[in-house]
């Protein structure tokens, strides 16, 4: 979840010296990476509804665990700026972002190309299939490891079917990586939020001024992102008056964007850029009004769990769809989606398991915390 999102540790401080620390940014990920696992369980009833279902109402809250992408994407966008406030040289930051997102991507696809064979059979089957490896074109490989199924149909006016599924938020992070780091070479540190004012102000005039935006880093999901963003400008303010007006900012854009958007869209069964762009805003609100009682939850045991799972979200998020789709298929093949409610009784643990040990074996190999000093993760 997809998704999801700089996938980083968050327990020591992320941001620049002026910056307030966030000490439970990884929790909130924990949570999102498992909204985004029920999201993908019932994948069957996407079709047949929940209504009929035993347990119709919790499966349909289920649905709407795509929420959890845009909550990461919002956690991205204070992180991504944060640690380019914080990185020395744009280089660096660059080299930091390739090497925490593409290497445990790449190994994930090579992962899939091994385990095609066995499981070929299950996962080739709709709804949500994940493509044969023969099946993909010249270009959807260049789209697939490079990371720009997003954007590269719009160049190649050919469909890029992702081989993971929930890669396409990746897409989206990479092209926020892209332009977070462009922000901080022509701006530097000091005008940095200025920069990134600039572009949401371009996003916002697009579509009047008849720019297509739909998928590429420019559409609505930008919102939550950008929201993101704002929350970092919002505690590195040194006064509660510059604190005081960029949350007001902050609330009055997502009040807007709230009030324009359908409901039925924030309901629907899948996320969109537009109802995307709200619940990435809307979070980003949450977490500054939790700010304050920011300690107090980070070292409450219940929080524990989440945090465990927050600090192996991204492979979790990796790892997650290939579990979802074979195990979801095997029960819709029993005949069992009358009881998709209880579905994640398999699900959840054993994507937190091939989560673990892929973080284990693989993801905590490309930490940051190699590139510089001491425990920093982003």
């Amino acid at each position: 979840m997809n998704p999801h999102h700089d996938s980083s540790s968050t327990s020591a401080p992320i941001a620049s010296p002026s910056a307030v620390r966030y000490r439970t940014l990884d929790h909130w990920r924990g949570l999102a990476a498992l909204a985004v696992i029920l999201h993908h369980t019932p994948i069957y009833t996407f079709e047949t509804g929940a209504a009929n279902l035993w347990g119709g109402a919790l499966v349909a809250l289920f649905h709407l665990g795509w929420w959890g992408v845009p909550a990461f994407f919002a956690i991205s966008g204070y992180c991504v700026v944060a640690a380019a406030d914080r990185t020395p040289d744009v280089k660096t930051y660059f080299k930091r972002r390739f090497r925490r997102i593409y290497p445990p991507y790449l190994i994930t696809l090579c992962l899939i190309l091994a385990l095609w064979i066995p499981l070929g059979s299950i996962w080739s089957r709709e709804p949500f299939s994940i493509p044969s490896p023969a099946s993909l074109s010249f270009t959807a490989w260049i789209g697939n490891v490079t990371l720009t199924m997003l954007w590269l149909p719009r160049l190649a006016r050919t469909s890029v079917p992702a081989l993971l599924g929930p890669a396409w938020t990746l897409s989206y992070e990479e092209g926020y990586y892209l332009i977070v780091g462009l922000l901080r070479a022509l701006f530097g540190r000091t005008w940095l939020m200025g920069g990134m004012v600039l572009v949401t102000a371009g996003v916002i005039a697009a579509p009047f001024l008849g720019i297509r935006v739909h998928s590429t880093p420019f559409d609505a999901y930008w919102y939550g992102f950008a929201a993101g963003a704002a929350l970092h400008g919002c505690l590195s303010q040194p006064t509660r008056l510059g604190k005081g007006l960029v949350a007001l900012a902050l609330a009055s854009a997502v009040l807007i964007l709230t009030l324009q958007t359908p409901l039925d869209r924030l309901l629907a069964l899948h996320s969109t850029p537009e109802a995307g762009g709200v619940i990435g805003g809307v979070f980003a609100i949450v977490l500054l009004v939790l700010h304050p009682c920011d300690t107090w939850l980070a070292t409450h045991r219940l929080m524990t769990p989440m945090q465990w799972c927050g600090e192996r979200c991204y492979s979790i998020y990796l790892m997650h769809w290939p579990v979802c789709k074979t195990l979801a298929t095997l029960f819709h093949g029993l005949g069992w989606d009358e009881y998709a409610v209880l579905w994640p009784l398999a699900t959840v643990p054993f994507s937190l398991l091939a989560g673990h040990l892929f973080h284990r074996v693989v993801e905590r190999r490309f930490l940051n915390a190699k590139l510089d000093a001491p425990t920093q993760h982003t």
